[in-house]
């Protein structure tokens, strides 16, 4: 019984701990140079300064969260409106 109750604890204690690191985690910042494109309302194709050509030159960012008309989308109005 004492091992049960014991795995327990240790078992809600990982639970506990994991999820308050990863309420705390961050993907840190960058500074966008220039705004290359912008396709429809929530997609758009920056530069991001500092970082190297071949991860920060004309990437394509997706705003998440954001629903807007798309220029792909599968009526006319949708498309005009994007």
């Amino acid at each position: 019984m004492k091992l049960v109750k014991f795995s327990l604890c240790c078992l809600l204690a990982f639970i506990l701990s994991d999820y308050s690191l990863a309420a705390k985690k961050t993907y840190g910042s960058v500074t966008v140079s220039e705004v290359s494109s912008i396709y429809d309302g929530d997609t758009f194709t920056v530069s991001i300064k500092d970082w190297p050509p071949v991860a920060g030159e004309r990437i394509s960012v997706r705003v998440w969260g954001i629903d807007t008309p798309e220029m792909r989308g599968k009526c006319e109005h949708e498309k005009r409106l994007a």
